[in-house]
């Protein structure tokens, strides 16, 4: 078999089960928390999420195209330090999620906060090895650790649901054994299949890898705010009535862009990544963003006509709110999978500039909406601020992806 098709097919295993059992985990869990609660616990998790962007230095951008071709002495070099950079800012990214749980939250979220945050020190340093696995185009073994993951936290969703438990402390900690599970499990694909992770470092090497991963790590961070900065100011400007509605569909929609980041990454390393060829590259990235868009409008009116019984089944009449709100959101994954696609060739001409100017001015117009129209239109102004984050993303991609299109000399200089 291709190994673009099977990979395409081990990773539509994984988030295929990632749909259908996450989506029962969470179930689950809204229907045990109620509405403010699953709001509250949703908020943590993005809270935590736009934390651990700190903890991204050294990411798949600069890890994945050099592992393409890499020897597997500069492979164990280049995993072995970007696994000991990255558990260091993972530390600091805990250390600073604390500072702000301190600072603006009460004592009952600060526990919370404190507690769900632990997951940043498992998550980033071992998905090292992810990025191996993606550059190799062989998620299998990722893909059978998630799906045993998943098994497992429903399991611990549903003994928790029957069991009448309707304490967030619980479910805090359904999340923290995920982490734990993923981590040890990433350790060992590794380990078996060469000779481990031995923390070993240079120092001059991993100030090397901060010079490269630097502009990436700025942009990461732009962008895992940008995309969680409506939950955290929907909270601080609005109930949590609204905060728990908006999360539900949010959560449903979540479900749908995920396949963007399924599909760019089978298809970036073979069609993007490695092609010599920078019209080519362009080329293939327009192929794929264009193909992208139109299976976005696809999903998007298939799941504007299912999402009410769908949200209903899922949550339960508390969250009847939610369906009108995820009715409007839904036509942003056309914008989504668009700007996910067309970022490809910037990462790969190392355009990490543009990345962050384009995450930057994203976030700053989206912040600006979320201030302006969420005191006056509560769950619904977070969807306009959250539409207009990414509608301008997307319009900024599309302008450096014309701006960046070779010329027809760059191709000969690189075949001279």
């Amino acid at each position: 078999m291709n190994p673009v098709i099977r990979n395409i097919f081990w990773l539509l295993a994984e988030h295929g089960s990632r749909i259908i059992l996450s989506t029962l985990s969470v179930s689950l869990m809204a229907r045990a928390l109620g509405v403010e609660q699953y709001g509250l616990l949703q908020y943590t998790l993005g809270l935590v999420a736009a934390f651990s962007s700190i903890s991204f230095i050294c990411g798949a951008e600069v890890l994945v195209p050099p592992l393409v071709t890499a020897t597997p002495a500069e492979r164990k070099r280049l995993l072995d330090n970007a696994f000991v950079l990255r558990q260091a800012a993972s530390i600091v990214a805990y250390i600073c999620l604390l500072l702000f749980a301190w600072a603006a939250e009460d004592r009952s979220n600060f526990l919370l906060i404190t507690l769900m945050g632990i997951t940043i020190l498992l998550t980033e340093s071992f998905a090292v090895v992810t990025a191996w696995l993606q550059s190799q185009t062989d998620m299998k073994p990722r893909a059978v650790l998630s799906i045993f993951s998943l098994t497992f936290r429903l399991a611990i969703a549903a003994i928790l649901y029957y069991s009448g438990v309707q304490n967030i402390y619980f479910y805090a900690l359904f999340y923290l054994l995920d982490s734990v599970i993923v981590a040890v499990g990433l350790f060992f694909i590794y380990k078996n299949k060469n000779e481990g992770i031995h923390f070993q470092h240079d120092l001059k090497y991993i100030v090397d890898l901060i010079k490269k991963g630097l502009p990436f790590w700025a942009a990461l961070i732009l962008m895992n705010i940008q995309a969680r900065i409506d939950i955290i100011m929907l909270k601080h400007y609005s109930d949590r009535y609204n905060l728990g509605i908006y999360s539900a569909a949010l959560q449903l929609l979540n479900l749908i862009t995920i396949l963007a980041s399924i599909i760019n990454t089978s298809l970036a390393p073979r069609y993007v990544y490695e092609q010599d060829d920078k019209k080519k590259a362009h080329k293939n990235t327009g192929a794929i963003s264009m193909a992208m868009f139109l299976l976005a409008i696809l999903l998007a009116l298939i799941a504007r006509i299912l999402s009410t019984p769908v949200l209903h089944l899922l949550f339960g009449e508390k969250f009847n709110g939610s369906a009108p709100l995820f009715n409007k959101m839904i036509w942003t994954v056309c914008l989504i999978f668009l700007d996910s696609s067309l970022s490809l060739y910037l990462i790969r001409e190392n355009k990490s500039k543009s990345i962050i100017v384009k995450y930057f001015l994203s976030l700053a117009v989206s912040c600006s909406a979320h201030f302006y129209f969420i005191p006056i239109y509560q769950a619904d102004g977070a969807i306009l601020g959250y539409a207009t984050g990414w509608l301008s993303a997307c319009l900024i991609s599309i302008y450096f992806f014309v701006k960046n299109k070779p010329e027809a000399s760059d191709t000969c200089n690189l075949i001279k």
